[in-house]
């Protein structure tokens, strides 16, 4: 379901999907009456991936009966054809698929996040987004280059991947950006599959580079090989260099003073003690230097909020790996 976000008034109807109420398949009433969708569309997992789909009441559109463009006679009474609501809501339905988002955050909305548990990092994320709608887009509407990321480091179920997830539906569906999400294990195996197929990795590569949104989980996840460290720095390097909009989120403790203050710099300073490495030392100084100015960091501390009863946990499903082949 597409969530908004707590912005003014303004930002919501500047950048809110176009009316679609004369999208209805019975009569012009209200699309928000649906019971079905939420303007328009109906979230679901399939497979490994969250997909939106339109519900099926649009393709009964009155103005365009499905097709996406309606036609209307200009001021010299030429007859043109133009596209109409639906039209959008089938880019940004595109745009939402395309981000390939994992199936198991089917539910990880702005609505279903505990914002009282980590209001610190809820707020990192929507003053970011409303940041965004104001000074970050050009006058076409598309994302300007180098606008600061996010990046959240903590521990495992403390709600990274929740609040990134939401920031994506955020971005495709409201604002019409294009978006990739990836974790770097799932990107490793993918780029092994690739070799099998005797396919270059840069056809893999290319479009994190180029998407004008790219979210990298499990950051510093992996063996750290000289193969695994030069992936990572072709893809933050490129980012860097494109001044791509990029958000990440680590398991692995920051050892950036300007974003620690002194209750966690204790908190840090225990963990390296105890021998726990931080991101810097996975990455290596290069990537570390260009992610910490590409990103506005949060530590965000809590208990594992998967280890809450059943009720209380998003449905979780295990995504399937390429084969070693």
């Amino acid at each position: 379901m597409i969530d908004k976000l707590n912005i003014s008034a303004h930002l919501h109807h500047r950048h809110a999907s176009p009316a679609l109420s004369l999208m209805c398949a019975a009569d012009d009433a209200a699309l928000e009456n649906c019971p079905r969708c939420d303007e328009g569309l109906i979230v679901s997992a399939q497979a490994d991936f969250v997909r939106a789909d339109l519900c099926s009441h649009l393709t009964q559109c009155k103005t365009c009966r499905g097709k996406g463009l309606r036609q209307v006679v200009d001021a010299q009474g030429y007859e043109l054809h133009v596209p109409c609501p639906l039209a959008a809501l089938k880019r940004k339905q595109g745009l939402f698929n395309g981000a390939q988002l994992p199936a198991h955050f089917e539910t990880a909305t702005w609505k279903s996040f505990d914002r009282n548990r980590q209001s610190e990092a809820f707020r990192l994320v929507n003053d970011a987004f409303a940041r965004i709608t104001t000074a970050g887009l050009d006058a076409q509407g598309r994302l300007k280059t180098n606008v600061r990321g996010i990046g959240l480091a903590g521990p495992p179920g403390v709600g990274k991947t929740h609040l990134l997830v939401a920031l994506a539906r955020a971005m495709t569906l409201e604002l019409g950006a294009s978006l990739r999400y990836t974790d770097f294990s799932r990107l490793l195996w993918d780029l092994k599959s690739c070799y099998a197929r005797g396919d270059n990795e840069s056809q893999l590569l290319r479009p994190l580079l180029e998407v004008d949104v790219l979210i990298v989980d499990e950051l510093g996840k992996g063996r750290a090989s000289d193969w695994e460290l030069n992936i990572l720095d072709n893809l933050v390097c490129g980012r860097y260099d494109r001044g791509g909009f990029t958000c990440v989120a680590t398991n692995y403790p920051l050892s950036t003073p300007s974003v620690i203050d002194n209750r966690r710099a204790d908190e840090l300073a225990h963990s390296i003690h105890a021998g726990v490495e931080t991101l810097a030392a996975r990455v290596g100084p290069r990537i570390d230097s260009r992610l910490q100015s590409m990103c506005q960091w949060l530590i965000m501390t809590g208990d594992d909020f998967r280890s809450q009863s059943p009720q209380q946990r998003l449905p979780m499903r295990k995504p399937s790996l390429p084969s070693r082949s």
